[in-house]
């Protein structure tokens, strides 16, 4: 919890200014697929790190930390910490589609993922917790993954930018 908090914050704070940014160029018709994609990797290593020893690390860490009964949310967060570096490089990118135009495109993103994300942790409430998780952390993994993804054709991102800035 107090990981993703930190996540969430900074990556409100980037995408404020990445709003901004966005917004000036699509009115300026600027190009902006190499300025996407390297925020995206500076992002992407910027969490590089932490998610790396969260993954390795974290029931040890948890146990050493705050004694031994938390190693199991050591597990846990293990399963989460992909889905949550996922989503911290991608989530700023989610102010292209306002900033850019797009705001029935952003809101029908928006609605399918809450929809989505209903079907799937309603079918996984029925698993262990640990396969609840998966299934979770799965899901996030690949909703963001498509919305990224600037070779998919279908309703996201590349439709968003690429087609309007981008050429």
């Amino acid at each position: 919890l107090i990981v993703r908090n930190a996540l969430i914050l900074m990556a409100s704070c980037i995408g404020q200014v990445y709003y901004q940014w966005i917004a000036q160029a699509s009115y300026g018709n600027s190009f902006i697929k190499n300025y996407i994609v390297k925020i995206a990797s500076y992002l992407l290593v910027f969490v590089a790190g932490p998610v790396l020893v969260i993954m390795l690390f974290s029931p040890t860490l948890f146990s050493f930390i705050f004694w031994h009964e938390w190693r199991v949310a050591g597990d846990y967060a293990r399963i989460l910490i992909l889905p949550l570096a996922i989503k911290f490089v991608v989530s700023p990118l989610t102010a292209t589609m306002p900033a850019s135009g797009r705001i029935k495109l952003g809101s029908a993103w928006k609605l399918a993922y809450f929809c989505g994300a209903l079907v799937v942790l309603w079918v996984a409430s029925h698993f262990s917790v640990t396969a609840f998780l998966c299934a979770y952390a799965a899901y996030e993994v690949l909703a963001h993954s498509v919305f990224f993804n600037p070779r998919y054709e279908g309703v996201t991102f590349s439709k968003c930018i690429y087609g309007r800035l981008c050429g």
